[in-house]
């Protein structure tokens, strides 16, 4: 991690800035020691994660339009069409595609 400034001790008066930078190092941390696991190298592991993305998405729709609306303006119907069914349907185009791909790289 040359020249990425990582020091967690920063933060504005809440602690907010240091939270979530701890937050997102233990994330990044995590999913590291997962990778290396080799936990996330079968096709059920990788399909289970999509599916639980689409249900994500699609549980917290409201809330994904609320936000992009309140950063960026966008309108939610343009949000759920350009951001939330645009990955859904690529989320469920690699379900199905997943097997196929898997087996080229062996």
């Amino acid at each position: 991690m040359d020249g990425l400034n990582l020091d967690v001790t920063q933060g504005d008066s809440f602690g907010f800035e240091k939270y979530s930078m701890c937050k997102a190092l233990n994330m990044v941390q995590s999913a590291r020691r997962a990778f290396a696991s080799n936990k996330t190298r079968s096709t059920k592991f990788r399909k289970t994660q999509l599916k639980e993305l689409v249900k994500f998405l699609e549980k917290e729709e409201k809330a994904l339009c609320t936000a992009v609306y309140d950063d960026l303006k966008k309108p939610k119907a343009e949000t759920i069409l350009h951001e939330i069914l645009t990955v859904i349907k690529e989320a469920r185009e690699a379900v199905n595609s997943l097997q196929s791909w898997m087996s080229l790289m062996e």
